[in-house]
């Protein structure tokens, strides 16, 4: 029998989430419910017939959307296994390993398991008969999913999310000249002591160009954590690659990519900007390809601009503004335009989102507006933190309030910084005389080469697209490499 853990969302509830909602604060989606269980307290324990054992504990939220735990003490030994699911819809995180989590037993972290779907969640550890050491696994909070949770495992027939319906999907028209970039925005689960909620954030470049894993967010999503005083976001979640792989919306969820923790290296509350570096690296999660933000840091607005954006927790979107936006302090601010598939704008979840200028620059974190949303998309206004005053810290003599140290720690002093990506190459490994493709999936490229020369010979490339770069090959039956020059 599962433990229970009442609990009840109340009409004073209903009201503080209007309040928020209207306000610059994450998009508050779920409740903290405090719990104690460890090994030790909770869950049975099954000896196996090889010697192993394992520990199962199953917790139910009554009438929960979703539910999500933390962990204040983490760690398990080598070859052990760790995971979270719910039975009923066969959603499973796992396997957790000690590769994956780090720390050691006398030091062990603070972690968080993403989003199980329904009101049920079973924690399950593993260990291996020739493993000594006992784990560590203290679950001190679940949170109580009520809203902004879509549970693509019901026979729902509305279109996967909740952003309003006039938003643009990424993968639409508006979206071409932006398959790069997108990968640098990701949606980003806010654990605070009180909730958890959403925001948006996106990866960006420094002068080393060196793929150090910064993401760029607003300083209102951190909810109390600082870089002076409590930098530690060990617990948040961020979700990679989170779209859809057309402009039409799907009742079908895209495939989960999370990487866990980070520490806020700086932020500032002038111009709302938090830069936090990642404790797990997007480049290390399987089906990440990360894109790290080129920057502008003159002041420049260009002649047009979009944001890139999880509005309400919801698959990534893309807003479109045809002309300069506006300076206002501290602050850019516009209305979006409406589009060929849409009229796309920010809601609450978009917070932290990038604002990007026609050279592909990021000049603005968006820190919020109105709160008309979709019901009147064209007086929607949009507020993004300006760039080059977070860069300054708006003259702040602290590192830890501005962006220079950290996004120019080679002083080049550069006014503009390009993006720049991590490349992969997919394709068969295997051809037998008939014609294969290969295909860059991000960065740009110079041309390809082929091993073994002998076996293989190059068709056609294809070098107009700077993202998407096939490589077509006929050959004899074996196995190739193929190598990508930039």
């Amino acid at each position: 029998m599962p433990l229970f853990c009442p609990f009840r969302i109340g009409f004073k509830s209903a009201i503080e989430d209007q309040i928020r909602d209207q306000q610059s604060l994450p998009l508050r989606f779920a409740y903290p419910v405090p719990v104690n269980y460890t090994l030790e307290n909770s869950g049975v324990w099954q000896d196996l017939d090889d010697g192993s054992r394992v520990w199962r504990l199953t917790v139910n939220l009554p009438n929960a959307l979703s539910v999500h735990a933390l962990y204040d003490k983490l760690w398990l030994p080598e070859s052990s296994k760790f995971f979270v699911y719910n039975a009923e819809t066969q959603q499973y995180i796992g396997a957790i390993t000690s590769e994956f989590i780090g720390g050691n037993k006398e030091n062990p972290i603070e972690f968080a398991t993403g989003i199980i779907y329904g009101e049920n969640i079973t924690f399950e550890y593993y260990q291996p008969a020739f493993v000594v050491d006992s784990a560590i696994i203290s679950i001190s909070r679940i949170d109580y999913g009520y809203r902004y949770i879509h549970n693509s495992n019901e026979n729902i027939l509305f279109s996967f999310g909740d952003a309003g319906n006039c938003h643009v999907n990424i993968n639409c028209s508006e979206g071409n000249n932006w398959q790069m970039e997108k990968h640098a925005a990701a949606r980003v689960m806010i654990v605070s002591p009180n909730d958890s909620g959403w925001c948006s954030c996106a990866m960006v470049n420094n002068t080393n160009n060196d793929f150090t894993p910064y993401v760029l967010t607003a300083n209102h999503c951190l909810e109390g954590l600082d870089a002076i005083n409590n930098n530690n976001a060990s617990q948040w979640i961020f979700y990679w690659e989170y779209e859809h792989p057309g402009c039409n919306n799907s009742t079908t969820q895209p495939t989960l990519r999370t990487t866990i923790g980070a520490t806020v290296i700086a932020n500032n509350s002038t111009s709302d900007f938090a830069l936090l570096e990642l404790t797990q690296d997007p480049r290390n999660a399987t089906g990440v390809t990360p894109y790290y933000l080129g920057w502008d840091r003159t002041g420049n607005a260009g002649t047009s601009a979009v944001g890139i954006h999880h509005p309400a927790g919801d698959v990534k979107k893309i807003a479109t503004l045809n002309n300069a936006t506006t300076s206002s302090g501290s602050f850019w601010q516009h209305y979006w335009n409406q589009t060929v598939n849409g009229h796309s704008v920010t809601e609450g979840g978009s917070s932290g989102s990038p604002l990007l200028n026609n050279a592909h620059h990021v000049i603005g974190q968006l820190y919020g507006g109105s709160s008309l949303n979709c019901s009147n998309p064209s007086q929607d206004l949009a507020m993004y933190g300006k760039f080059n005053v977070s860069w300054t810290g708006n003259g702040a003599s602290d590192n830890r309030r501005k962006l220079q140290p950290w996004l120019d720690p080679a002083n080049a002093g550069v006014s503009t910084l390009n993006g720049i990506g991590f490349s992969s190459i997919s394709g068969t490994a295997t051809i037998c005389t008939t014609p294969a493709t290969y295909t860059l999936s991000s960065g740009t490229a110079s041309s390809w080469s082929v091993t073994p020369t002998s076996a293989f010979s190059l068709i056609s490339t294809y070098t107009a697209s700077a993202v998407v770069k096939p490589l077509h090959l006929s050959g004899q039956a074996g196995t190739l490499t193929a190598t990508v020059h930039s």
